[in-house]
């Protein structure tokens, strides 16, 4: 008898901490915008030449929903997933992240679910900014297309409550949406290599 009340006791306060855990929990969602760049930012490249993605972003990021500048340094898991597809005709791509070397200069390779189509980068802190800097040297001629991903569900160590997505945007750089044939958008990049 006395070992069934203890488990009951033990059961209830478990729950009542659990609970109270949560309900201290004040989720704000946040949705901000990163901006990347691409460079050499023409058209073309050579076999073995580098093309540079340039992620180099504030912590004190503008929200999006409310136009107000929020902190949001110490972040764990803030990442960005690149598609990687060669473009074979309007209607056809295919997996083509093998077919580039890639060198990091700013931030850390993640291992892909996907490693044939797909890689992914964890930005850095630094200096109270988000760097990423990748360089992809194409080791096969073709167009490419890159679809950079948005990130989402990122939180901070400081505020572990709080979620942010972060939305993609090249900046200071043509697309080149002309090689392309069906995808378009503010995360999609296309490159020819000769």
């Amino acid at each position: 008898m006395f070992r069934s009340f203890l488990v009951i006791l033990i059961f209830a306060v478990s729950i009542y901490s659990s609970c109270k855990k949560r309900s201290s929990c004040n989720q704000n969602n946040y949705n901000f915008q990163t901006n990347i760049t691409a460079s050499p930012g023409g058209d073309s490249i050579q076999l073995q030449d580098t093309l540079w993605f340039v992620i180099d972003d504030s912590v004190q990021l503008r929200d999006m929903n409310t136009n107000t500048l929020i902190n949001f340094s110490n972040a764990v898991n803030l990442s960005f997933v690149f598609g990687i597809r060669q473009v074979m005709s309007g209607t056809s791509v295919l997996p083509a992240a093998d077919s580039f070397h890639y060198y990091i200069k700013k931030g850390v390779n993640i291992a892909s679910l996907d490693p044939s189509r797909l890689r992914e980068y964890m930005l850095q802190e630094e200096n109270g900014k988000y760097k990423l800097q990748v360089g992809f040297i194409p080791q096969s001629k073709g167009i490419f297309r890159v679809l950079v991903e948005n990130s989402a569900n990122v939180y901070t160590h400081d505020i572990p409550c709080d979620k942010a997505s972060f939305a993609i945007k090249f900046i200071n750089a043509d697309q080149h949406f002309y090689l392309g044939y069906n995808i378009s958008g503010e995360g999609v990049y296309y490159f020819k290599v000769y």
